[in-house]
């Protein structure tokens, strides 16, 4: 017969997992005291039974794929997982966390030991085993005490007087500063942040997330995590961070550390509660939602030394620049960054020319892209009906060959105007079955004159490619052709209408989209300082 002793042996090589000692012992002579769980947890038993240890977290594993396999499994219930998250290199007496297996949230953690699980379980039955994840009770939550009772700390002690209110003095990188993410009033997450100037890297004193049911489970986590990075980066620093023994005793947030894990992000120095400048720099980038060819494109550029991907990332969640309009710039420009920090001055006007001609060009097309998002849909009567909900599922791609935007509405039902058509006898409208792609062209007056000819060319071209997929193509200029003189613009107008591809004429001209441009260089050079 075996022994409890080589049954725990033959789990543990089983699952190739270590048992932490509080655990073990627990299997070998059950619970402490006159202690009593409401429901049983599996015993020690070698068996693929879904009750025993064994079957229970290989149930698990092939329910969560997404998962890391170093969660053991105490207890199934419906729809749930109760585990020890048993991270490598992790505290020697691991929390006890709750996995939705129905849903890839990530897990939640119920205790932040396995004996204060034992204490607890009994007393609080109904939030340990029925309540929705995410819930956080202060009182059952050892680090989220500690967390309210620290960020008292700083609020009582702080080195500025700024309130939205009133003004003041704004805080200096270098003291800590506390930070809330809120929608709408509802607070998502809490952090206090300094930059340390002697190590240059910022420093994490507090991290609570609180979930919200409307929204994803790991919303506060990931919006907390962009306050990080961003503030790394404009801090001027390494971008390492370093979390304090204040925020889970020294280690990563283990909402944090599954975030990056599901973003196939890897943070090597969790136990030491570290996020290397490379890690960093990774996870800044997951964070952002490029598509896989523009994060390609960023790195495949940040390894020839032509691009920092932090840049990148910062211009976007700061709002200089939209993701459309940033792979504009990446894909067409054969020096994305200079744009993206704004390098050259006035004074070097054929340097910074060029730049200015790729940011007008990428301003222009961001103006077509937020029109179509407002969601302008035509009615078979002809009447135009604007939906103030969500709004269409637009795919807005980039032909760095010719040049082009392409626009594709990957719902099947509804049909999206498109804006600021001249010369055309009918609307142009986008649906689900045909496409639109408009070859951006933010020329001066002289120059869109004598070049327009070979634009329209340009779009012949492109039409061809298109084959038998009936996508409608344009040219977008700015509103300085409406200064071209009259019979010249019908002759133009005519030649479109003749070979059927649109003129898309943006509402602004060329020196207002030179001056948002300009705006937006500067922008970049005050946001890091």
């Amino acid at each position: 017969m075996k022994t409890v002793g080589t049954e725990l042996q033959a789990l543990q090589e089983l699952l190739e997992l270590t048992f932490p000692g509080s655990y073990a012992d627990f299997l070998a002579t059950g619970l402490p005291g006159n202690a009593l769980l409401p429901l049983p947890l599996f015993g020690s038993a070698v068996s693929l039974d879904e009750e025993s240890v064994w079957g229970a977290t290989e149930f698990v594993r092939a329910a969560r794929p997404d998962l890391a396999p170093h969660y053991l499994v105490m207890l199934l219930l419906e729809g749930w997982a109760i585990c020890l998250d048993l991270t490598p290199g992790g505290h020697p007496d691991p929390p006890v966390v709750r996995v939705d297996l129905e849903s890839a949230t990530p897990p939640r953690r119920l205790c932040a030991t396995f004996p204060e699980f034992l204490i607890q379980a009994p007393d609080a039955p109904e939030w340990f085993f029925t309540s929705l994840p995410g819930s956080v009770h202060p009182e059952d939550d050892y680090w989220f005490q500690r967390g309210l009772e620290n960020l008292g700390r700083h609020i009582a002690n702080l080195s500025f007087s700024y309130d939205h209110k009133d003004g003041g003095q704004l805080p200096r990188s270098h003291v800590w500063r506390p930070y809330r993410f809120c929608i709408q009033d509802v607070i998502f997450g809490i952090t206090v942040i300094r930059h340390d100037r002697s190590r240059n890297r910022l420093d994490v004193d507090l991290f609570l997330t609180a979930f919200i049911p409307e929204y994803p489970a790991e919303s506060g986590c990931r919006a907390l995590c962009l306050i990080l990075l961003s503030d790394a980066y404009n801090s001027g620093g390494s971008l390492e961070i370093k979390f304090s023994k204040q925020v889970e005793g020294g280690r990563l947030p283990r909402e944090l550390v599954q975030l990056a894990r599901s973003l196939n992000v890897s943070l090597d120095h969790a136990a030491q509660g570290g996020i290397t400048p490379r890690e960093a720099k990774r996870f800044y980038l997951a964070l952002s939602g490029f598509s896989d060819p523009t994060r390609d494109k960023i790195l495949q550029l940040e390894d020839e030394g032509r691009l920092s991907s932090a840049s990148v990332c910062f211009g976007l969640h700061h709002g200089v620049w939209t993701i459309p309009e940033l792979e504009v710039i990446l894909f067409g420009s054969r020096a994305p960054d200079t744009i993206l920090r704004g390098v050259y001055a006035p004074e070097q006007w054929h340097l910074f020319s060029y730049d200015l001609f790729q940011g007008r060009n990428a301003l222009m097309g961001g103006y077509l892209d937020l029109y179509l998002a407002r969601r302008e849909f035509s009615e078979a009567s002809g009447a135009i009906v604007e939906l103030e909900d969500s709004g269409p599922d637009l795919e807005i791609l980039f032909d760095a060959g010719e040049f082009c935007k392409i626009y594709r509405m990957r719902e099947l039902e509804g049909e999206l105007l498109v804006p600021w058509l001249r010369g055309s006898d009918e609307p142009l409208l986008l649906s689900g079955a045909h496409g639109l792609r408009v070859l951006l062209r933010a020329r001066e007056l002289e120059d869109l004159k004598q070049m327009i000819a070979s634009d329209l060319e340009d779009a012949l071209r492109v039409k061809q490619l298109c084959g038998d997929s009936g996508d409608a193509v344009c040219v977008m200029v700015p509103a300085d052709f409406s200064r071209v003189e009259a019979e010249e613009q019908q002759q133009i107008l005519e030649s479109f209408r003749k070979e059927r591809i649109g003129l898309i004429l943006c509402p602004d001209f060329l020196a207002q989209l030179d001056q948002e441009v300009r705006r937006r260089f500067e922008a970049i050079k005050v946001l890091r300082q």
